[in-house]
């Protein structure tokens, strides 16, 4: 058998949809705005990436808060807002907001509840180093799916969503090429 370099594969993603308070199951909390009954249909921390029906997760970084850019999201139909600060007296209708004590511990609880904990049906390889990274990667992917044992690549190679690796069977391993950049 002769190696080949794997081809990028862009894969439909499954629509998911939960209620808001099943959703916040593994947060807590401190103050709400409106209804915990609220369908959502997505969970995202980019205001640029929000789609309608999804739930914005603003998160305080180093070059930017995301607080500053609730309008954004709100512009393209997020359904519910998780913020640290205190929820706005004026809120617009339909739109619920959910005040934590630190949104960059929550973001991570919430996708996990949201996507259905996809880590924990994967057995994850990280590729790390100088040089060979993506070399590695491809070869490491390639004998295990020659073994039939269902990987898959991300890094620069290869590109998964989220929501993909939920469906996945729990045999399945994910190899993933890390810069140190992405593991601080």
């Amino acid at each position: 058998m002769v190696w080949q370099p794997m081809p990028v594969q862009v894969k439909h993603i499954e629509k998911y949809h939960m209620i808001l308070s099943d959703v916040l199951k593994k947060v807590k909390p401190l103050e709400v705005g409106g209804s915990l009954e609220e369908n959502i249909s997505g969970v995202n921390m980019d205001s640029r990436l929000v789609k309608p029906g999804d739930l914005f997760v603003a998160v305080k970084g180093t070059q930017a808060d995301g607080h500053a850019f609730i309008g954004k999201a709100l512009e393209n139909g997020a359904k519910a807002i998780l913020v640290s600060e205190p929820i706005p007296a004026e809120r617009p209708e339909g739109v619920t907001f959910v005040r934590v004590a630190d949104t960059e511990d929550a973001v991570g609880k919430v996708a996990t509840q949201f996507y259905g904990d996809p880590s924990s049906h994967l057995t994850l390889v990280g590729v790390t180093g100088t040089n060979g990274k993506t070399t590695t990667t491809s070869l490491t992917t390639h004998l295990l799916q020659v073994a039939g044992m269902g990987a898959e690549a991300v890094g620069n190679i290869g590109t998964i969503i989220t929501g993909e690796l939920a469906a996945r069977p729990a045999d399945g391993w994910l190899v993933a090429e890390l810069s140190s950049f992405q593991l601080a």
